[in-house]
């Protein structure tokens, strides 16, 4: 007995026969107490995560052979060179100048 009506594996089934369903195998009913209660908080009243410079100064504060402060040291370096290295090939390209086409 796919139950509800009739309903096959593939084939839907109203709210109606559904909860009719339900309580028939499962012994439960729907009850108006029971529900949570949802409640809209405005935007700009909900909590916020922490920003990007609070997590740096965490990091900071950490004691000074903590992985998560090695990690981010490792990381400035790695954008400091990259920013060179972007830097110095434009400027090599500027040099050599375009093609004329």
């Amino acid at each position: 007995d796919g139950g509800g009506g009739g309903t096959t594996a593939n084939e839907t089934m109203s709210w109606k026969e559904a909860l009719q369903f339900i309580q028939k195998h499962l012994s439960l009913m729907p009850s108006s107490t029971n529900h949570k209660e949802h409640i809209h908080v405005p935007l700009m009243k909900r909590c916020k995560s922490t920003t990007y410079e609070e997590k740096v100064e965490g990091i900071l504060q950490e004691g000074s052979s903590s992985k998560r402060r090695q990690r981010y040291e490792e990381n400035i370096i790695k954008k400091r060179k990259a920013a060179e290295y972007d830097r110095n090939f434009y400027m090599q390209k500027l040099q050599e100048g375009g093609s004329g086409l």
